[in-house]
């Protein structure tokens, strides 16, 4: 015990064994401290530049995610005119059941068949040629298979004044079914035209190309199958079918073979020759 009192407390001995071992535990802590910051400060430095990189790739993907929506918005309206240019609207029916009938044997529009083109038609066709970038409005007049009373036609005679001359359709008198439906469908016409030049509406339609008027008489029912011969009165046939498509595209004509009116087929062809 006296040895090692004499080994620690040895006054005379600056440099003893005593203090050479707590040097060496300084040294081996300095070491430490040494390696520790070392490591700290790596570990820093790659924390760091894990951030810088986490930052880098973030940018990376909302970059690609900005490219990717703008793509998306691209290929969007890419698609929207495809459609506008390749797809029709659907057909609008108007039919005598639903209240919008014309008094029997004639073309004149009932105040409910007025006030339905005026409110609710004009809004429809509108949308329909915003959407589908229609140009010609094609509006076709059935009727059922009641025959009308004797009288004679002035069809041939006037007719082309009622568009051109803004006679009023009440001059017309129809000798038949095919010509009563032509006069309902160029009353619906004339409405529209007339709502064009007062009301500041349908704007996109050329008046003298945007709007077409046929008869399909009592040929054709409404699911589109010809009519078994009835010559009874019908609601249900009674009716103005509206279609829509493109002047320049040559749909009108494949429109009303698909629809199966052969005198709305030869009204068109013989308006295709006058208009060359």
């Amino acid at each position: 015990m006296k040895r090692l009192r004499d080994f620690t407390n040895d006054e005379d001995d600056p440099f003893s064994p005593g203090t050479d071992l707590i040097i060496s535990l300084l040294a081996v802590l300095l070491i430490v401290l040494v390696i520790t910051t070392k490591a700290y400060q790596e570990a820093k430095s790659g924390y760091q530049q894990s951030i810088t990189s986490v930052e880098f790739y973030r940018n990376k993907v909302e970059e690609l995610t900005s490219l990717l929506k703008e793509e998306q918005a691209k290929n969007q309206n890419t698609q929207l005119n495809f459609n506008k240019k390749t797809q029709f609207p659907p057909n609008i029916v108007i039919t005598a059941a639903e209240g919008y009938d014309f008094p029997s044997g004639s073309a004149q529009l009932t105040s409910a068949l007025e006030n339905y083109i005026t409110n609710d038609l004009v809004n429809k066709i509108e949308d329909n040629v915003k959407e589908y970038d229609i140009d010609t409005v094609v509006v076709i007049g059935h009727t059922d298979g009641q025959a009308l009373s004797s009288r004679s036609s002035n069809i041939d005679n006037i007719l082309k004044q009622i568009p051109i001359d803004n006679l009023p359709i009440e001059k017309l008198s129809a000798g038949s079914n095919a010509e009563l439906g032509l006069m309902r469908a160029l009353a619906v016409v004339k409405k529209l035209q007339e709502m064009q030049r007062q009301g500041n509406r349908l704007k996109s339609l050329d008046p003298k190309r945007g709007f077409r008027a046929y008869s399909a008489a009592q040929l054709i029912l409404k699911n589109g199958e010809f009519a078994e011969p009835n010559p009874n009165s019908d609601a249900k046939r009674r009716r103005i079918e509206i279609y829509f498509t493109k002047s320049n595209s040559g749909e009108t004509e494949v429109l009303l073979e698909q629809f199966g009116s052969a005198i709305a087929i030869r009204q068109q062809r013989r308006y295709n020759r006058e208009s060359i």
